[in-house]
C-alpha cells in the first residue's frame, strides 16, 4: 500500500490523479496520531512521559529528554505537524531520526551557530549545522526530515529548505520527541523510506486545514 494513496478520475478528456490522504503502510514503523492517546498504532516503542491531552492533539512541557522507549532503528524519516509553545532550557531541540539523527534545533543559547537550525549528527558529540529557520511561537507547522542514503533533507510546510550531501551514517541508540521544551503534537509519522517531494507536498496540502 502506497504512502499517499491516489485515485484516478476523468475531468473532460483528460485523467487525473488525486492525492486524498496518508495511512500506515508496510514501511510506516511508527505513528503517534495523537488523537486519543499517546500510542504507538503500528510498532511497540512507547513515550515514557504523561502528556496533556487537547481536542486534536497533546501538548507537554519537560525539563528533560521526551524519548521514544524502544525506537525503531530503521526510521530515516519523519513526519509530525508541531507547534512550540516555549523553551525550557538553554538547549532545546525537536523530533529526530533515528538513521543520522536529523532534528530541528529550536534554540540554542551558543548562538547563531547552533540556533534556529536544522542539524544532523556527524558522531555521538559532533554536530554539523544547516540551514537557518524562525518560526513563531504558537504557531502550527509541517515538518519533513530524511536521509536517503546520500544526502539529508528538510522540509517546512511542504517546501524543501535545506539538502545536505553524505553518505556517512550515524546511528545513535535513541529517538527524541523534544528536549526542554513546551510543544505541542500532532500525526508523527516514522517511515523506513523516503517520502518524494510530491508525497510531501501532497500530504501538506490534505492535512493543513486541520492546523491553520
Amino acid at each position: 500500500m502506497p504512502k499517499i494513496k491516489t485515485i484516478t478520475t476523468w475531468v473532460g478528456w483528460e485523467e487525473k490523479y488525486i492525492y486524498w490522504g496518508w495511512g500506515p503502510w508496510a514501511n510506516t514503523i511508527a505513528y503517534y496520531p495523537f488523537k486519543e492517546d499517546q500510542l504507538d498504532k503500528v510498532w511497540s516503542s512507547s513515550i515514557g512521559i504523561t502528556w496533556t491531552k487537547e481536542t486534536l492533539w497533546y501538548t507537554f512541557s519537560s525539563t528533560w529528554s521526551i524519548d521514544i522507549n524502544t525506537p525503531p532503528s530503521s526510521c530515516r524519516f519523519i513526519s509530525v505537524w508541531i507547534k512550540w509553545n516555549s523553551n525550557q532550557w538553554q538547549y532545546v531541540q525537536t523530533p529526530c531520526t533515528y538513521i543520522w539523527n536529523i532534528l530541528y534545533n529550536y534554540y540554542n543559547n551558543n548562538g547563531s551557530t547552533y540556533n534556529k537550525r536544522f542539524q544532523h549528527s556527524v558522531w555521538s558529540s559532533s554536530w554539523s549545522t544547516r540551514w537557518s529557520w524562525s518560526p513563531n511561537t504558537w504557531e502550527w507547522h509541517h515538518l519533513a526530515m530524511w536521509f536517503d542514503g546520500t544526502k539529508c533533507f528538510a522540509y517546512v510546510d511542504g517546501t524543501l529548505v535545506w539538502s545536505y550531501n553524505t553518505t556517512s551514517v550515524y546511528t545513535p541508540w535513541w529517538m527524541r520527541l523534544g528536549y526542554m521544551i513546551n510543544e505541542t503534537v500532532s500525526e508523527f509519522i516514522c517511515e523506513s523510506v523516503c517520502w518524494t517531494t510530491d508525497e510531501i507536498l501532497a500530504y501538506y496540502n490534505n492535512t493543513k486545514s486541520k492546523y491553520l
